[in-house]
């Protein structure tokens, strides 16, 4: 079993993309969610190369 923090990249931006459109089902004002640290920069990064 692979973590997240060792899968590729190509399968982060497929996880973050199903993590992302699931967060939208919620309609919520806010979402917060709590992960480590080196996921978050990863998170960060997916959404930077979304909006370029």
């Amino acid at each position: 079993m692979e973590g997240i923090n060792t899968i590729l990249e190509q399968d982060f931006m497929n996880l973050a993309d199903e993590c992302i459109r699931w967060c939208y089902t919620l309609y919520a004002n806010r979402i917060y969610l709590v992960s480590h640290e080196g996921t978050i920069t990863a998170y960060r990064q997916y959404l930077q190369k979304k909006t370029c």
